[in-house]
């Protein structure tokens, strides 16, 4: 008799930021006591949605509170089979549902590794209404080649957009790290910064899981543009506006 065990291990670390972030506190605020972290901590910043005043706070690296690790099994529907590393390749034909997502903060980060196919267009991710509403997305655009940051914001549920131009489909495996302060977002691509643009109002956000609330990675709802290649990282920091790569996640599967 022969028994095989299998073990999967999911490490997330953050890399230190090259300039630490310090919102703005609105004037009518006090300035917020300080914050000192251990080192399994991160610092985050708070936003009181009643009077809009910031306060920091220290939260374990990898609480959900702070990071949502949508290639953890445990984050999505499991409805596409990742490889050993679980990395996930996609064809075209589906797309990996998530089930497990809250709001964003007016401070927040999208990290994505992957490797789009040759000459092809899609989403990379989409947080929309059952419908297909966005309120944030990455959608690449062979044609245009250039990566469109569609969302919606505080001030209006009109689609709009801000495009960066660049060349994803070649067949190259890529890093986007693209991080929103208030209404300013920067794209960085493989480390180098690609420039900052404004955003018409702070990213509105439909909160967590429910029917006219869905996130995919690899389409945009119900099943619309669907990206072909492999995906090897894709997360989301609800709380911080990071200025570096954060330090992949570290997947291994013993067998």
């Amino acid at each position: 008799t022969t028994t095989t065990t299998t073990t999967t291990t999911t490490t997330t670390t953050l890399a230190p930021t090259t300039t630490p972030f310090v919102p703005q506190q609105p004037t009518s605020c006090p300035m917020p006591a300080p914050c000192v972290c251990g080192t399994t901590d991160v610092l985050v910043w708070l936003v009181d949605p009643d009077d809009s005043c910031i306060s920091c706070a220290c939260k374990p690296a990898t609480s959900n509170e702070v990071v949502l690790d949508m290639l953890d099994p445990a984050n999505n529907l499991q409805n596409i089979i990742p490889t050993s590393s679980l990395a996930y390749t996609f064809n075209g034909s589906a797309a990996l549902q998530i089930t497990n997502f809250c709001s964003i903060s007016p401070f927040f980060s999208l990290a994505f590794t992957f490797k789009q196919a040759i000459n092809t267009s899609g989403y990379l991710f989409a947080k929309t209404t059952a419908s297909g509403s966005r309120f944030y997305s990455f959608f690449y655009s062979n044609t245009l080649q250039s990566l469109f940051f569609w969302y919606r914001s505080t001030a209006s549920a009109t689609n709009v957009n801000i495009a960066f131009p660049c060349k994803l489909d070649d067949g190259a495996i890529h890093q986007i790290l693209f991080s929103v302060v208030y209404d300013q977002a920067t794209f960085f691509l493989d480390g180098v910064r690609q420039g900052t643009q404004a955003l018409t109002a702070r990213v509105d956000d439909c909160g967590v899981p429910a029917s006219d609330c869905v996130l995919f990675v690899g389409q945009r709802a119900p099943s619309s543009q669907r990206f072909s290649g492999t995906v090897y990282d894709a997360r989301l920091f609800y709380l911080q506006p990071l200025q570096v790569y954060p330090t992949p996640v570290i997947r291994t599967t013993t067998t």
